[in-house]
């Protein structure tokens, strides 16, 4: 890179269902400055305020940050749904001046970016949805992502959705009691619950809440499996096997390899270890040969930043990688 250019700054994004985060750099690696804002990730284009939350966010960061929209020279934004026109538009009206690659989340190429310096050769993603990636003989392998209709699983999405049917089976006397009723305390309606006019106020209720508000409920479930919750049991050691099965979904049948180590990435991994560990052994259950590696200083904004450090000539050596891990 021209001796000019090192006054440049570098901005990588990273957005999907719930967060989008973004992190200022410099080419030197070192993050000037990180954000997290509402998520822009959708499965069409209209559904979200995309524009008006990206100009929201990049605005904050220029008056933080203390630069003009020009100092941006680049732009990498990794995107976990399939509305990339849209965000990639908002972006290119919010920095005018400045190269811009909006990538998707799934398609593997900041995954495999990614999963290469910890020595792995697939990657898990679990946020608000999931998704994996394999790469193997210059073949990758996809499973995962297909939304939150007819996906998510192992995902908050998905936990939420799961947490509301729970406590709806119960609530009719389905199912077991749950202590996860009390996390639907404020859905309930203003009428007797056992009307009709009752249960269709819940229904109108549950039925506004958002892919992002049913992935919030995520760590709360995890708080009542801990606590010995018979329905939050089952709903997260679902998702625990749902993660194994989607790690394994990616492997070859036969790789020859003795040991292979899988990258997970994502808020999920962050419920806690018992949660991670019961990921690890049930993919044990299935390819005893893979182990499951959870970096504690390293997401997907990190990994966004090595994108768009590539993508702006930087040699990502360990120093720059240091550098971005550093913060």
């Amino acid at each position: 890179m021209n001796s000019s250019s090192n006054n440049k700054y570098l901005l990588a994004g990273e957005s999907g269902g719930s967060k989008t985060a973004f992190c200022l750099l410099k080419v030197s690696g070192e993050i000037v400055l990180a954000t997290v804002g509402n998520g822009v990730a959708t499965v069409r284009e209209g559904i979200l305020p995309v524009k008006a939350t990206l100009v929201a966010e990049i605005a904050n960061i220029w008056k933080k940050a203390r630069i003009a929209k020009s100092d941006i020279s680049h732009c990498y934004f990794s995107l976990g749904g399939p509305n990339q026109r849209e965000v990639e538009a908002a972006l290119k009206k919010v920095l005018p001046k400045t190269e811009i690659r909006v990538g998707r989340e799934g398609d593997g190429d900041l995954i495999t970016t990614c999963m290469r310096y910890f020595g792995c050769v697939a990657t898990v993603m679990a946020g608000t949805g999931t998704v994996a990636v394999g790469e193997f003989g210059g073949k990758r392998y996809f499973a995962g992502g297909w939304g939150p209709e007819f996906d998510d699983a192992g995902g908050g999405g998905r936990i939420g959705k799961d947490a509301v049917a729970a406590f709806l089976l119960a609530l009719d006397q389905r199912g077991e009691k749950t202590s996860l009723r009390g996390l639907f305390k404020p859905l309930m309606p203003k009428v007797d619950i056992k009307t009709f006019a009752g249960r269709m106020e819940l229904k109108r209720n549950i039925h506004m809440l958002s892919r992002k508000h049913l992935a919030d409920y995520a760590p709360w479930v995890y708080k009542h499996f801990k606590k010995g919750d018979h329905a939050a049991k089952e709903i997260i050691t679902r998702s625990a096997k749902d993660i194994a099965a989607l790690a394994a979904a990616v492997l070859p049948e036969k790789s020859r390899l003795n040991r292979i180590k899988i990258l997970c990435l994502g808020g999920i991994f962050q419920l806690g270890r018992e949660f991670r560990d019961l990921c690890a052994k049930y993919l044990r259950d299935l390819r005893p040969e893979c182990e499951l590696v959870f970096p504690d200083n390293f997401d997907l904004s990190r990994g966004a930043c090595l994108m768009v450090l590539k993508m702006a000539g930087v040699v990502v050596d360990d120093k720059v990688i240091q550098a971005v891990l550093k913060k």
